[in-house]
């Protein structure tokens, strides 16, 4: 296949794009079925509502605009060639960080909601409170996670595990790029990647740039910038930093792999609710 036809396809295959379609177009769905559930639950405690209503369901409703910003700016089906501007991919970036910053949120609300709900105390008797409230956090978190039933408890394991073929669980993952975020090096997605030989290509047209330049040919000189730009090609890649040999995750499909996550852990998370209540 030659390198133009390459680059005027998708990354994604077309049965890969209908199955992120058919994800998208469940989003809403899923989003209204967690927000009923949430904010109509009948709750004993005030805060333990307050963190159901106004941290939990309010960070769901952040996940999914995220997501629907991120397929406007960057639809699956967009072709390699097709890259986007500088600010595209600093926007992308943006809603990424919201996402990877309120997938870490919404799994501490749903630990808020439970201490308070079910006024989950220390060994001195008092009310869980900073890092010891989390659902994912094996030695900080053990008093809340062993008040769970014994089937939480092994769904809440299942996710700290890596699998087979996988050098990190989904947990693992999302802890990496939350901390890099937090502490470290922000998101970034790439605005083009580039093949050796249009590196080469890029390296002469700055030379004849700067010739034209000289020669106040000013027509030649954007001539000779568009066929700059045109080189290279997107890819949906994020990351955080190249030196600390951070992976590179697809962002489309990460997404639905998280968000399918949180959807998972909160419809679990509010049958032990609803049972203990």
């Amino acid at each position: 296949m030659k390198e133009e036809d390459s680059k005027n396809q998708c990354y994604f295959t077309p049965e890969v794009i209908n199955e992120l379609q058919e994800e998208f177009l469940a989003l809403e769905e899923k989003y209204h079925r967690l927000l009923i559930k949430y904010t109509n639950l009948k709750f004993n405690n005030q805060i333990a509502r307050e963190y159901a209503c106004n941290g939990f369901a309010r960070r769901v409703g952040i996940l999914r605009r995220c997501i629907q910003n991120i397929y406007s700016l960057c639809p699956p089906d967009r072709p390699k060639s097709f890259k986007p501007t500088r600010d595209e991919c600093l926007d992308i970036g943006i809603n990424l960080q919201s996402f990877v910053f309120n997938v870490f949120g919404c799994l501490d609300n749903l630990a808020w909601i439970w201490v308070n709900e079910k006024q989950i105390k220390d060994n001195n008797g008092n009310l869980l409170t900073g890092q010891n409230v989390g659902l994912m956090l094996k030695d900080k978190n053990k008093i809340i996670i062993k008040s769970f039933s014994q089937n939480f408890q092994t769904y809440l394991k299942s996710l700290q595990q890596k699998k087979k073929l996988q050098k990190e669980s989904w947990y693992g993952n999302l802890k990496k790029f939350r901390h890099a975020l937090a502490h470290r090096i922000p998101l970034y997605v790439p605005p083009f990647y580039i093949t050796l030989e249009e590196q080469k290509m890029s390296d002469i047209l700055d030379i004849r740039k700067m010739e034209a330049l000289k020669q106040k040919d000013f027509d030649k000189f954007h001539e000779l910038e568009k066929e700059q730009e045109d080189l290279g090609f997107f890819l949906p890649h994020m990351s955080h930093s190249l030196r600390e040999n951070s992976p590179i995750v697809v962002f489309h499909s990460q997404l639905f792999s998280d968000w399918n996550t949180v959807v998972e852990i909160s419809e679990r998370f509010f049958e032990e609710l609803k049972v203990k209540l």
